[in-house]
């Protein structure tokens, strides 16, 4: 029998061919390239055919069209760029696909005020009769919480209207979209006063196939000894905790601990913000502080994909700091990838409610006080002396990483994104 074929077109940031994670893109490029490879291989699985159109951002030395994977790329639209979205709409008004997938981050086109074009391209794909499927990668519930992030004062009548305006932004996508696609269920909670509940779906967010290198050859590469490496990654925000992270352990005594303590933050800058006056001074305010550290906080910059391995090897444990939870945390699934430990800030705590989280703290015999620390400097230098001294929870820490990678895998969620975007 001749396999049955689907077509989807899929609007989202998308990496250079042959890339996955890359220079010039965020994290909605490397999930949409994996979910997408996840898609693929479950079509084939089930001898389906499935034809995907991506319509992308314009990338230096990247062809207007190609293929990756089977896949035809479609380079239409400039970030910051009004005139583009039009590029954009009539290429996605003429495609023959039924659905249309739009992986969403509000800085995906780029600033503020490209956000109510989106909403012009929604209504215009919806006067088309094409089904519009929504990726939310973030959903914060208000602004007062990001305020700092992107330069508003908090608890402030500026934050007050940005907020309404944020909560009026989710209206508009609940009655624009057919369906909306978040990553855990505190965030179907944060969207259900806005719209039909049951247009919400929850997919966890996917990890890429699991990988490990040597722990030895890798501290050996980055030029480790004896350290204890606290690894945090991505690129630098404060809505991340960066600048906090860094100033504790800064500020860290020289023998306070049992082995000396690396602060490695792998990542730099925001490609995305770094135009940003403010964003520059943030950046600047944290190599300062990296530069006073004396060698215990390191700022790599931007990690080459071929390179991420040897830092998530050579780690101790992977931190993420977060002063707030607005979205599922992409280095928290490469981490899982690597098989490193995971330590949550109190802030994100939430996402181990999730059914397989806890599924897998059993099997890995750990509780949430084993993965979550609060802001606060003494619980942060108990816990690492904890982890330190009981390198026996580091292993089930370990193991509980190894556990949510494969059933997060992104093979495994492929079955759930199908059903969305054909069975449906």
């Amino acid at each position: 029998m001749k396999p049955s074929t689907q077509s989807l077109l899929v609007i989202s940031s998308f990496p250079a061919r042959g890339q996955v994670h890359g220079r010039a893109t965020v994290g909605v490029a490397p999930y949409a390239k994996n979910m997408l490879l996840g898609i693929q291989s479950y079509a084939r699985q089930h001898k389906q055919r499935l034809t995907v159109t991506v319509l992308a951002e314009h990338l230096k030395g990247q062809p207007k069209i190609s293929q990756d994977h089977g896949m035809e790329v479609r380079r239409v639209w400039q970030l910051n760029n009004p005139i583009s979205l039009i590029a954009l709409a009539y290429h996605a008004l003429i495609d023959t696909s039924p659905t249309v997938l739009l992986q969403f981050e509000f800085a995906m086109f780029g600033k503020a005020y490209m956000l109510p074009l989106t909403l012009l391209l929604m209504i215009l794909l919806k006067l088309a009769r094409k089904r519009v499927i929504l990726a939310m990668h973030q959903v914060p519930q208000t602004i007062h919480e990001i305020a700092i992030h992107i330069n508003i004062p908090p608890l402030s009548w500026q934050s007050d209207v940005a907020t309404l305006g944020l909560h009026g932004y989710y209206r508009a996508l609940m009655a624009f979209t057919d369906r909306i696609i978040v990553f855990d269920e505190i965030f179907r909670q944060r969207l259900l006063p806005y719209g039909n509940h049951k247009k919400i779906g929850v997919i966890p967010h996917g990890v890429e196939p699991s990988e490990r290198v040597s722990r030895t050859t890798a501290r050996k590469t980055l030029g480790l000894t004896n350290e204890f490496v606290v690894l945090c990654f991505g690129y630098l925000a404060w809505y991340k905790g960066t600048d906090w992270i860094m100033e504790y352990i800064a500020a860290l005594k020289k023998n306070a601990f049992p082995r000396p303590v690396k602060l490695i933050i792998a990542g730099g800058p925001n490609p995305q913000r770094i135009d940003l006056p403010y964003y520059r001074r943030y950046v600047e305010t944290l190599d300062a502080i990296a530069n006073r550290s004396h060698g215990t906080v390191t700022i790599t910059g931007y990690i080459p994909e071929k390179d991420m391995g040897n830092y998530f090897a050579a780690a101790d444990i992977t931190l993420l700091p977060y002063r707030t939870l607005m979205s599922a945390s992409g280095p928290m699934a490469i981490a899982a990838r690597f098989g490193t430990p995971i330590v949550l800030s109190e802030a994100l705590e939430r996402i181990l409610d999730a059914p397989d989280a806890q599924q897998v703290m059993k099997i890995a015999g750990i509780a949430k006080k084993d993965m979550v620390i609060p802001f606060d400097p003494k619980k942060y230098t108990s816990m690492l002396m904890k982890y330190m001294t009981q390198p026996e929870l580091l292993t089930r820490m370990a193991t509980f990483s190894q556990q949510i990678a494969k059933l997060r895998a992104f093979t495994s969620i492929a079955k759930n994104w199908w059903n969305e975007i054909v069975t449906r």
